[in-house]
């Protein structure tokens, strides 16, 4: 009787090591790839490019000059002497190989523009637009507004400042 038991457990094993004989292998490959583009640079020149609240006098307050160079607010305060308010235009300077790329305006923080130890906020920066894409010229570009903070009890003088633009893409 013992032998009877033998000859299946023999055969199984027959059958197990079979199994491993045919396993079977096969190989190919993968694959992988990068697209790199120019980077793309964000410029504003401050003497021809920069928002431009125009002239104003002491007192003015929530004066805006919205991404089309419009002025609104300030009524009683604002003063038309050839400094012509505008917003500020934010070039997109890239090379031709970025052409179609979507670049997104991240939102642009709230900053001051000073004269000496005197300063006046500038908030609600806003841009043209939030999204453009990326033509084969040299450079794209938009414009950004915003609203001129309280200027009671400051000093005549000039103010500059300047505000972050950060682009994605």
């Amino acid at each position: 009787m013992k032998n009877l038991y033998l000859l299946p457990l023999t055969a199984i094993a027959a059958c197990l090591v079979a199994n491993q004989a045919m396993a079977v292998e096969a190989s190919g490959h993968g694959y992988a790839k990068a697209k790199l583009v120019s980077a793309v640079e964000v410029q504003s020149d401050s003497t021809t490019d920069s928002l431009n609240f125009g002239t104003m006098s002491i007192g003015a307050n929530g004066v805006v000059v919205n991404h089309a160079g419009q002025r609104s607010g300030g009524e009683g305060y604002l003063i038309d002497d050839g400094n012509t308010p505008q917003a500020a235009r934010i070039k997109l300077t890239h090379q031709p190989d970025v052409a179609g790329q979507v670049v997104t305006v991240a939102e642009i923080p709230n900053t001051t523009i000073t004269d000496g130890s005197a300063t006046i906020p500038v908030t609600s920066l806003t841009p043209s637009s939030t999204t453009t894409t990326l033509t084969t010229a040299e450079h794209d570009d938009f414009t950004v507004g915003g609203t001129l903070g309280n200027t009671a009890d400051k000093p005549g003088g000039e103010y500059t400042g300047s505000f972050d633009v950060t682009v994605s893409y």
